[in-house]
């Protein structure tokens, strides 16, 4: 009875009160903003992150990507945010530091596209950080601050104009996973021996035309399990046989990687992926290769693939074969399993002939053919010019007009809906996501339909879903249930007129207290030496490397003479060392004398690299000890050592002090005049560095202002679709969604739903991304592919649907929740859906 009763309130609380957790649209957000947990605002006019945000307390993935967003105001706070998406917006670089304070549990931050020269300082107030993406940016150079990043694992910095050393990357010892590749001025040994010593690094990807062979031992000795190189244009000089742990290997753009001569050294790789790459000849010769995974391959190409017998998973999901082409390859490789993609789509999916579960209403507008007029539904805008409209004799209509428009918004209404998605053409079969999608249709007076004047075309603008993802523009032939392409690519406009006012307030503004300011301190590393009395000796190595000069940055560059002094002594621990303190000392050993002795150690005996392991060095007396402190930052640990300058005999020591304590003044000295030059130049460079900025944000919103003037494609990507109704119909803004699925689940015999009560599973399933905006009808025999933010639901048919979330976890679906649909609207489905 009490499971009972809990059924039935968990039943009408979702009829009831529907209000969704994962929302797309902020006045439905608003309704509940408590129960909100994602909130996906993609392509929408907003310019501000501002207190209004507050609201929303359990929010923990925040998406306002293709927004014109600037900064984050005072007082905003989300602490519960994980995940915050500003890709392709404008946010000012000035302004990372407010992140970090409205946001303090942020894990995932992605900045790319937002035309980056610099970040100024603030990257230290993310400390939680797990995953940044600023790629496809401008920076020229690595934050010093992004050392700060303890807990970074994943770093995308590719497509920028990185030229400075990388020495940053060094610190960041928890790192997984890092892009750096399209930075073409970065040095490549520099580059590499900035994170060699990372013990944590999994997966590299960069440039790899350039590669010396400096370079390739030192990437051997790490531990790789992946390396994607890039723009390899000649045989790759990488022998793998030597890398302890690389089992996969990535070529993008490398038509020309492999050879005779050199393709003994891919012997040990179990998994290739090629992109653009092609598939060269001799790649059966790999003896290890099981694994292949082809990327955009044209069709003529299929036949490279057929020597490769001995392949145990070939994936060519995200290349275009016809389907009597993938017929011959399964009968050339019979002994391996393709994935093409589409192997677990339904018949109905495939013929578009998915059976509907709800009915969209179409919204009716009734206009006069004679004057020019529009019509706006929901993120849809028809500009119809007078005399629009054809009767079937192809004569211009006169007289009023019913048009139906229905707009199709909502991927959850969209995929029970049963509007076709799958694209037909040449055997080849494609999916559809949707950029944007509407049917419309004209009646005249006597309920005729109308069709369109080729010279007098309505003009749609529709807001794009995915803006991301260029597509282009489709229509549905209902007699054939194919789609037939109209054109390519689709017109696209940027419609945030709000930006104009910034490029009026940039003049105004005051840059001079905003220019970064970066600390190019001298780097060192600890050397303790044990001995069998307890005494421990200490060395100390340095390394100084002036800061490249930039118009943007100030660059403090302190030589630092007093530590380099430091350097030139020998240090003991002037007290028992505990055990705790030892193995300390011993992690400090292994580290900085394996960097020693494997790469730094020339003739002089000076070290060449040092990896920012130790930060912030000091010494001062120690009256009370008769003796100095050694302070200094070890990784996230502060170390405080009591040390004395080392000696034969008391007399010697003495000697060394007094010694010591004279070269302090001079260095001492050194270091104040270094400062005082620093000072007196600084008031130049920041006003070489405040008018550089300026420029180069006028010069950025110029560029914006153009594309929306004369569709110059500059500035970030358009947010808004432009095409002319040239066939009515169904029209559909689309590309086609090739991205690999998260994880795959099965689906049991039995569904249990929330009462208890089990339901034969039909023969398909749903699976819908909202986040991609497409569905696919799956056979609920097959593994069923899903995305993080899949959402699958079964047809019971009586106006009952099974909806379940599923995890990457689960590996079988065995229970959903129950939803009785009827007498519900469609908006009132999806959002029962969303809350679930």
């Amino acid at each position: 009875m009490k499971r009972f009763i809990t059924g039935i309130i968990l039943l009408l609380g979702s009829a009831v009160n529907a209000q969704c957790k994962i929302c797309y649209s902020l006045e439905e957000a608003k309704k509940a903003p408590k129960l909100v947990v994602e909130l996906h605002l993609t392509n929408s006019p907003m310019v501000l992150i501002d207190t209004s945000f507050n609201q929303f307390t359990s929010l923990r993935v925040l998406n306002l990507s293709y927004n014109p967003i600037m900064e984050v105001t005072t007082n905003t706070s989300i602490p519960s945010l994980k995940e915050l998406n500003l890709s392709h917006a404008s946010y000012n670089p000035w302004k990372i530091g407010a992140i970090g304070a409205a946001f303090p549990n942020l894990e995932q931050l992605d900045l790319s596209g937002n035309q980056l020269s610099f970040i100024w300082s603030g990257l230290q107030s993310l400390h939680r950080l797990i995953r940044l993406d600023v790629s496809d940016n401008h920076l020229i150079d690595i934050p010093v601050e992004m050392m700060y990043l303890s807990n970074l694992k994943e770093l995308k910095l590719s497509k920028n104009e990185i030229k400075l050393q990388a020495n940053e990357l060094g610190a960041l010892w928890s790192l997984e996973k890092l892009d750096i590749s399209e930075n073409s001025g970065l040095s490549t040994n520099n580059l590499i021996l900035s994170f060699a010593e990372s013990k944590q690094l999994k997966d590299l990807s960069l440039d790899g035309d350039e590669l010396t062979p400096r370079s390739i031992q030192m990437l051997s000795q790490m531990n790789l399990e992946r390396l994607e190189l890039t723009d390899v244009n000649k045989p790759s000089q990488i022998d793998f046989t030597r890398f302890q742990n690389i089992k996969t290997v990535a070529l993008t753009r490398s038509p020309n990687w492999l050879s005779p001569q050199n393709s003994k050294q891919f012997n040990t790789i179990s998994k290739l992926e090629l992109t653009n790459a092609g598939v060269p000849a001799g790649l059966d010769k790999l003896k290890s290769l099981s694994v292949l995974v082809v990327s955009t391959m044209n069709q003529w190409q299929i036949t490279e693939l057929y020597p490769l017998k001995k392949l145990s998973v070939l994936d060519i999901s995200n290349s275009n074969f016809k389907e009597d082409q993938i017929a011959r390859l399964r009968l050339e490789l019979p002994n391996t399993q393709i994935i093409t993609g589409t192997d677990d789509v339904s018949e109905n999916m495939i013929s578009n002939k998915v059976e509907p579960i709800i009915e969209i209403p179409a919204k009716q507008f009734v206009v006069p053919s004679d004057a020019a007029t529009s019509i706006t539904e929901k993120n849809v805008t028809l500009a119809i010019p007078e005399n629009a409209f054809l009767d079937s004799t192809g004569t211009i209509y006169k007289g009023k007009v019913t048009i139906s428009l229905t707009v199709y918004d909502d991927p959850i209404q969209t995929a029970l809906a049963g509007i076709p998605m799958t694209f037909v053409q040449n055997s080849r079969q494609e999916i559809f996501a949707s950029n944007g999608m509407l049917r419309f249709e004209a009646k005249g007076e006597n309920n005729e339909l109308l069709k369109p004047d080729p010279a007098n075309l309505i003009q749609a603008s529709i807001g794009n879903l995915q803006p991301q993802n260029p597509g282009g523009l489709y229509a549905f032939d209902p007699q054939t249930a194919q789609w037939k392409t109209i054109s390519d690519t689709v017109n696209t406009t940027n419609a945030n007129a709000s930006l104009q006012d910034a490029i009026d307030s940039i003049n105004r503004l005051d840059l001079k207290h905003l220019i970064p300011r970066t600390f190019n301190d001298r780097i060192f590393a600890i050397y303790p030496k044990f001995s069998r009395f307890d005494r421990t000796q200490l060395s100390l190595y340095s390394e100084f490397v002036p800061a490249q000069p930039t118009s943007i940055v100030v660059t403090h560059s302190r030589k630092n003479a007093l530590g380099k002094l430091m350097t030139k002594q020998t240090w003991v621990i002037d007290t028992l060392v505990s055990k705790e303190m030892k193995q300390q000392l011993k992690v400090m050993k292994k580290e900085t004398k394996g960097w020693y002795a494997k790469r730094s150690k020339k003739k002089g005996g000076s070290m060449k690299f040092i990896p920012r392991l130790m930060n912030q060095l000091s010494i001062e007396p120690d009256p009370a000890r008769d003796n100095y402190r050694l302070h200094f930052m070890y990784r996230d640990s502060v170390v405080s050592l009591p040390v004395a300058l080392a000696g034969t005999t008391n007399k010697k020591i003495q000697r060394n002090t007094q010694k010591f304590q004279s070269a302090v003044k001079q260095a001492s000295a050194s270091d104040k005049k270094d400062e005082q030059n620093y000072l007196k130049a600084l008031d130049e460079q920041l006003k070489l560095a405040e008018e550089t900025i300026r420029q180069r944000l006028i010069a950025a919103e110029i560029a914006r202002i153009n594309q929306l003037r004369f569709g110059i494609n500059q500035g970030p990507a358009p947010n808004q679709l432009n095409f002319g109704l040239s066939i009515f119909g169904l029209i559909n803004c689309d590309f086609f969604q090739r991205q690999r699925p998260d994880f795959s689940v099965t689906a049991s015999s039995k569904l249990k739903d929330q009462d208890g009560k089990l339901h034969k599973v039909p023969e398909s399933v749903i699976s819908i991304d909202p986040k991609m905006n497409f569905y696919m009808e799956t056979q609920a025999s097959s593994k069923i592919r899903c995305f993080k933010s899949t959402i699958l639901v079964f047809d019971f048919g009586s106006k009952k649907i099974g909806v379940s979330k599923p995890q990457k976890r689960d590996g079988t679906v065995s229970e959903i929740i129950l939803i009785d649909i009827t007498d519900k609207t469609p908006a009132e489905i999806s959002q029962t859906i969303l809350s679930i």
